[in-house]
This record gives structure tokens, sequence and C-alpha cells, in this order.
């Protein structure tokens, strides 16, 4: 079984194992917590599912714990094998690029006053693999993994019932993705000017 692993720094030296779950169990079902003894100060927090790593870093990274400001992110590697009970502080090594941006956005309009991202982010999960979801006023603009899933929760969503309210979703564009304009190499060349010099006068013949 794989879990995917998130790490979590400056937490305050009281901090347990119960306190860790009450902080994270909402984002999703947790694998295992691990706390660093020595030297303290971080904790490692698995979740069975990647989508609810990803909401409890976009959530909790800089939030107070316990009086602490903490540090949320994918650990190095990001997924950790073994299940419940295994402790050892292996994972794979390399960085994450679950971050990175795919360029496929959807703007979601109509929502109800104040819909919070996680039931938006549920809701679009219907049909297709959520990066991340984020508010924008009345508003969600959602990441999706790939350009399929975009189309597919255009095709299957778009025009349907949110809470009770039809919703529209419209794809936007990631200007980070759009190829830059190159720049021409081409240098105009000024026209020839015409000589405004006039002819020789013609000699006079006896």
């Amino acid at each position: 079984m794989s879990a995917i692993r998130v790490y979590v720094g400056g937490i305050p030296k009281s901090a347990g194992n119960r306190e860790i779950e009450e902080a994270f169990q909402r984002f999703g079902k947790i694998v295992n917590v691990w706390i660093a003894r020595n030297p303290p100060g971080f904790a490692f927090v698995d979740f069975e599912d990647p989508r609810d790593a990803d909401d409890a870093i976009k959530d909790m990274d800089g939030k107070e714990l316990l009086g602490e400001r903490i540090r949320v992110q994918m650990a190095r590697g990001g997924v950790r094998r073994g299940g419940r009970g295994d402790r050892d502080r292996s994972y794979r090594d390399g960085s994450s690029d679950r971050h990175r941006s795919s360029g496929h956005k959807v703007r979601i309009t109509g929502l109800p006053r104040n819909a919070d991202w996680r039931d938006v982010k549920d809701f679009v999960r219907k049909a297709g693999d959520v990066s991340f979801c984020d508010m924008d006023g009345d508003d969600a603009i959602v990441e999706l993994a790939s350009k399929f899933d975009l189309e597919n929760v255009i095709r299957k969503l778009d025009d349907t019932e949110f809470d009770g309210r039809r919703v529209s979703i419209k794809a936007v564009r990631d200007r980070s993705q759009s190829p830059r304009r190159r720049a021409s190499s081409r240098s105009r060349t000024p026209p020839r000017r015409r000589s405004s010099r006039s002819p020789p006068p013609r000699k006079k013949s006896d």
C-alpha cells in the first residue's frame, strides 16, 4: 500500500499524535502520523489519497498549531511505502511535481455565496482529477490534471446544479502556458532616396 507523505515543520514540542491528527483529519483519511523527537520540531502525516494531501498543504501551510506557525509541504519524494504501523523514515528520493501547473483550468460561476472550496473540489471530482481548487470571490478556479479531465468536467458538469444553484463552467487560459512570441529578426532596409541632383548643363554649340 502506498501513502502520500506530507511534511509538517515548525510544530511545538508539546504537539502529540492526537493534536496532529485533529488538525489534519478533516482533509481525508490519515494512514499514519510520525513525530520527530530527536531533534524535535517536525512531523510526517501520511494520507491515503494524494488529493487530500494536496488539500492539506494548500490549507494548512502558514497556519498556527498550538500557537506556532507551521510549514506544510509535500515530503521529499512524496510517496511512502508501507501501511499503518510502519514507522521507518525511508521514502523515495526525488521531488514531487504535483504542484507544477498543468495549465488546464476552469472557472465555475453561479456558485452559492460563501461556497466552500472543499465542496467545490468534491463536486468537480465527479468528472475529473483535480489538482487544486481556489475560491475567487463567489467563483471558483479549478485546475485539472489533464486536458481530458478539463473537457470531461465541462461536458458533464456545465449547466448542472451545485447545492441547488445551476452553475456555469468555462475553460480559462493559463497565461503561463502560452508560447512566447519570437521577436522578428528581420530589419527593414530604408528605401533608397532618389538623387535630387539635376543633370549638368549642356554645352552651347558655336
